[in-house]
Formats: structure tokens, sequence, C-alpha cells
């Protein structure tokens, strides 16, 4: 069987392309998943509710100070 190989522009026989085209294809880089993995390994998550208008208000505070939200709100309560 004659096998076309689009990446390479080239034509072969089904064993010459060892496998076919699934031997040639490689996986994408997945930013997002590498991210999250990247994270569960070294962070732990807490979510916390607050009052409606001071998440906004919390980021302006962390904002002025050069920080992030998560940041900020670590500092605080490091600091009490």
């Amino acid at each position: 069987m004659l096998i076309y190989n689009r990446s390479k522009g080239t034509a072969g026989n089904e064993s010459s392309q060892a496998g076919g085209f699934m031997a040639e294809e490689k996986k994408a880089f997945d930013q997002i998943k590498y991210q999250n993995e990247f994270n569960k390994n070294r962070y732990d998550r807490i979510t916390v509710l607050v009052p409606k208008g001071k998440k906004s208000e919390w980021t302006e505070l962390a904002k002025s100070e050069g920080m992030s939200l998560t940041a900020w709100i670590v500092k605080k309560v490091e600091n009490q």
C-alpha cells in the first residue's frame, strides 16, 4: 500500500512508514494542563467568600501596593 506523508511531502510503502501517520504525530504542548499540574503539586487551594464589593476593594488595595490580590491577602493573613 502506498502512503503519502503530508509533513514530508513524500510517498512510501506501509512498512517504510513505521506504522503510517500515527508514528510521526507529535502531541502538542498543553500549557493549561502544565500550569494546572504545576499549581496542584506546589500550592493548596483555599476558597474565601466575602461580601459583594470586597473583592474589587481588595484588588484595588493590592494594586496600589504593587501586588496581586492573592499575594496581598497572604501578606495580610501572615502579618496577623
